[in-house]
């Protein structure tokens, strides 16, 4: 009986440390994984900006303010 509360003790203790161990790398992929979605954040931030200097919305954006100036009569600035 003995050898048994012995074996659960150590068995216990062990899953204890696993856990532990398995808490702290959760923990550091909870960190990792806000990391990367920040960095996913910023990407897409950039394709926003990569998406707004395309030629075509450059040349649409061009057009609409000399609209505007035709339209305000604002020859010169």
């Amino acid at each position: 009986m003995k050898t048994l509360k012995e074996n659960a003790v150590e068995r216990a203790h062990a899953a204890s440390t696993r856990l532990d161990s398995l808490q702290g790398e959760n923990a550091e992929l909870r960190i990792k994984v806000a990391d990367l979605q920040e960095l996913l954040t910023d990407y897409r931030k950039l394709d926003m900006v990569t998406e707004l200097m395309q030629e075509d919305h450059l040349e649409q954006s061009i057009r609409e303010i000399n609209a505007t100036i035709l339209r305000y009569g604002v020859h010169s600035l």
